[in-house]
């Protein structure tokens, strides 16, 4: 912990956190990989949009995890470490990347509810 900004006691602060590894931590040791698993992601997630997503949320959902992916991968990069900046205490640091990428598995759940109820529906 290099410095930390309370902005709701004991529920949300800002705290500069710098993390080499993937969630947790693991995978510290291996930077290339995780650089590499990332840039997969990216290319697989934009084949992905390009040609089988054919809804409006798994668009969104592929957009939002490329877009994750990719500022999660320049950090690892240009500074072989990603900068992790929201603490909410009940789960480890995280940056607007995470947040990206969460908000597009969400996507992809409701896209799965959506899909799931319209095919009950027609039966």
């Amino acid at each position: 912990m290099d410095s930390e900004l309370v902005l709701i006691p004991k529920v949300l602060s800002l705290q500069l956190v710098f993390n080499k590894g993937a969630a947790y931590g693991m995978f510290h040791n291996y930077p290339n990989l995780l650089s590499a698993f990332a840039l997969t992601v990216i290319v697989l997630a934009f084949i992905f949009q390009k040609h089988f997503a054919n809804t409006v949320w798994s668009k969104i959902g592929l957009s939002t995890i490329m877009m994750g992916a990719i500022g999660n991968v320049s950090d690892r990069i240009l500074f072989a470490k990603v900068t992790d900046m929201f603490n909410i205490h009940i789960i480890p640091v995280f940056n607007v990347a995470d947040i990206l990428i969460n908000i597009g598995v969400l996507c992809f759940i409701i896209d799965f509810i959506v899909t799931h109820n319209a095919e009950k529906e027609r039966t």
